[in-house]
Formats: C-alpha cells, structure tokens, sequence
C-alpha cells in the first residue's frame, strides 16, 4: 500500500510534461495566430492588362484636327498582396500616346504622352467594392512644348459594383450567361482632391503645377442592352464635376456603345464613343468622338 503514492507520484510526472509540452512543441513549428493570419496573405494574387487604340473624328476646328488623330493606351493594374479575399493593395501604371497630324509622307505627329502611377487600396465587400488612392498623373509634350507640363497628385475614394472592371462585367454577361441587373449594370462613382500641399513637407510646386484643380465628383456607368451567344453590347456613360481654385465649375459628360466577344480568359471590345461636353481645361476633347478596339482580361 505504500508504493500506491510512489505509483501515482510518478505517473503524474509522465503526464504532466506531456501536457503541458504541446504549447512547446507549436511553438517550435510557429506560433498558432501568427500562422493563422500568415496563411491569409496572398502575394501577387491577380492583375489585370488593358491595351486599345481608337480614332477621333469630328473636330471642332483646324486646331483639334492637327492635334487628335490617334490614341492608344497600354494600361496596366497589378495587384501585389491580397488579405482574407477583401482587403488588397495595388498599383496602376497607365500610359497613353496621342499622335495629332501633320503633312508630308508622315501622317502621324507624335503630340503628347501620359503617365499615371495609381497606388491604392481596395476593400470588397459582398455587393460593392471601396476604394481609396493617390492618382499621380503626368502629361508630356513631344517636340511641341508648349511652356507648360500639367500634373498633379490627386487623392481620392470611390464607390464600385463588384462587376465595374470589363472582365468582370464581361464574364457574368458571356461566360455565367446571367441577365440580371446586378450583371447588366456596372458602375463606379469616385470623389478626388487635388493635393496642393503635403502638410508643409514638400514644395506646393512639386505636388501639382499648371492646372487650377481642387475638387472632382466623377461616375462611370454601363448599361447591357443587348445579348447573343458570345456578343454583348452595352451603352456606356461618363459624367464628371470639377471645381477649380477660384470657384468656377466645370462639366465633362460622354455617351457610347460598347460591344464585347469572345470566350475564355481575355476580352475583346470594339467601342464608338462621343464626348458631349468636356470644360476641362488640360486636354478637353469637347465634341470630339473616339472609334477604337480595346483587350482588356
């Protein structure tokens, strides 16, 4: 009867360093909650490429006629970490070139080239996307300077349908064969400001220059119509609000049609668009209309 403690004695220093051992040993192959939110992580989850080419026609007068002939645009949205399948940062690098005209052998005069760098943040919910960015935006002249490069530093916000990017759009209508309004209507409103200064750290001048910009209400709107095998054409607006530093107010509107195809991954647009109204004053194309083919995935 007197070995019975010595027995119990020694089974609890077996079972007790068993025990309490487990947090040891997940400590040794990571700790629990640092994996848990590890394994949400995504790096480089997804990008999308845009690229399109389109003609304008029907100038105002000689000087819109010299200065738009063609514009391309290689567009570029590369997502570089995703967390839980909501919350993303991204980073856009959109360049456009727009050749006017000029005579000779050489029809196409190389006119001006736009650089925007767009960091964000995206937030999707279940029936809308946030998001909030800085639109770094740049124009250059090509042997035609003016005295003047306008760009700015734009902070903004904006509100999406989950189907705002044309893949999206695109793959409900087409590849999930849905005609709902939740997939015949996308849309995105975004509200900006022009940065004038970065809390007195930097020079005003190295914000923004050569523009009197401060505030922008702007949407994006598409609308199907019409819907056969592969094909899907859809009116398309755009409507914007800008108010300068001196008060004034300024309109930009444009009306189209869009007409999508193809199957699988990738998309393929030919577009007709028309610019109603455009007040802005760097690079209005004010009554000017846009022929084009845009790939987009």
């Amino acid at each position: 009867m007197k070995s019975l403690p010595l027995a119990l004695l020694l089974a609890l220093a077996i079972t007790v360093p068993a025990a309490a051992g487990q947090p040891v040993e997940d400590n040794e192959t990571g700790v629990p909650w640092l994996t848990h939110i590890l394994d949400r992580f995504e790096f480089l989850p997804e990008y999308h490429l845009t690229g399109d080419i389109y003609f304008l026609a029907l100038y105002k007068n000689a000087d819109y006629w010299r200065r738009y002939f063609v514009e391309n645009n290689a567009d570029m949205e590369l997502f570089l970490a995703g967390y839980s399948g909501r919350l993303y940062a991204s980073l856009g690098l959109y360049v456009r070139t727009t050749m006017g005209r000029q005579d000779g052998a050489i029809m196409f005069d190389p006119r001006e080239l736009r650089y925007v760098i767009d960091p964000a943040l995206e937030l999707r919910l279940e029936q809308m996307i946030l998001r909030a960015g800085l639109d770094h935006t740049c124009f250059h002249e090509i042997d035609s300077w003016d005295g003047s490069t306008e760009y700015w530093n734009k902070a903004y916000g904006s509100l999406a349908t989950k189907n705002c990017r044309p893949i999206e759009y695109r793959r409900r209508l087409i590849n999930e064969g849905r005609w709902d309004a939740a997939a015949r209507f996308a849309g995105e409103a975004r509200f900006g400001h022009y940065l004038k200064r970065a809390f007195g750290l930097m020079d005003p001048v190295a914000i923004g220059g050569n523009h009197d910009y401060d505030w922008e209400l702007s949407g994006d709107g598409r609308c199907a119509l019409f819907k056969r095998l592969d094909w899907v054409v859809n009116a398309r607006s755009q409507a914007g609000l800008n108010l300068s530093r001196s008060g004034l107010l300024r309109h930009r509107y444009l009306f189209g049609f869009e007409g999508h195809f193809r199957r699988g991954g990738g998309g393929l647009m030919l577009f007709v668009s028309y610019h109603l109204l455009d007040q802005m004053t760097v690079r209005p194309k004010d009554r000017l209309m846009e022929i084009g083919v845009r790939f987009y995935n």
